[in-house]
């Protein structure tokens, strides 16, 4: 174990870093970017400004402008890893999420069944 005065150095130190890192991500976020889109989806940030650009900056799926955060990549999460275009947060992780073309024609069959329940 470590005695206190041990414990009080390796904290003080950990924040040191942690602060340093805080200090690099907001000096360098467009360099942060740049990395994420090239890593996550294979984009550059051209691609995704052309992407923005040709959706009007505008959600790919409800057609809303961004509220407070920039449009998400929408990706197949499959082997093709297809970048389908942009979407807001709402759309990316509730609308789209992982649903697939086949999930969303059984959710499509279901909302449009005509079923009710109040009548059995």
């Amino acid at each position: 174990m470590f005695t206190a005065p041990e414990m009080r150095t390796r904290r003080a130190k950990r924040a040191a870093v942690s602060e340093s890192a805080r200090k690099w991500r907001a000096d360098n976020s467009e360099l942060r970017r740049a990395l994420e889109l090239r890593r996550n989806y294979g984009i550059t940030i051209a691609q995704y400004d052309r992407m923005f650009l040709r959706q009007g900056g505008l959600c790919a799926v409800c057609g809303r402008p961004p509220k407070t955060k920039r449009l998400s990549v929408d990706h197949d999460h499959g082997p093709t890893k297809r970048v389908r275009g942009l979407a807001c947060h709402t759309c990316n992780q509730y609308r789209i999420g992982k649903n697939t073309a086949a999930t969303a024609r059984l959710v499509l069959a279901y909302l449009e069944s005509d079923f009710d329940g109040r009548a059995i």
